[in-house]
C-alpha cells in the first residue's frame, strides 16, 4: 500500500509521461530499504519483499494514470 501511494505521487511529480521514471525511481527506492532492512537487527531483505514493493509501484502507476488522472486531465 506504502509503494502504492509512493508511486502516485512520483507520478505527480514527474508528470503523466513519465511513467517509467516514476517507475524505475521507485523500484530503487524498494531496493535501497531492502538492503537497509538486511542492516536492522531482527529484520532480513528477502527477494519476495522487493518484489511485492515493485507490485504495489506497478498498481500505484496503473491507478495514478488510468483512475486519478485519466487522458485529456493533466495531474
Amino acid at each position: 500500500m506504502e509503494y502504492g501511494v509512493l508511486a502516485v505521487l512520483l507520478h505527480r511529480g514527474v508528470g503523466n509521461e513519465g511513467g517509467w521514471r516514476a517507475l524505475l525511481i521507485g523500484g530503487l527506492y524498494a531496493a535501497s530499504d531492502e538492503f537497509h532492512q538486511s542492516f536492522v537487527p531482527g529484520r532480513n531483505a528477502e527477494l519476495l519483499d522487493l518484489a511485492f514493493d515493485i507490485l504495489g509501484v506497478v498498481l500505484g502507476l496503473y491507478m495514478a494514470r488510468t483512475v486519478i488522472s485519466p487522458k485529456g486531465r493533466s495531474c
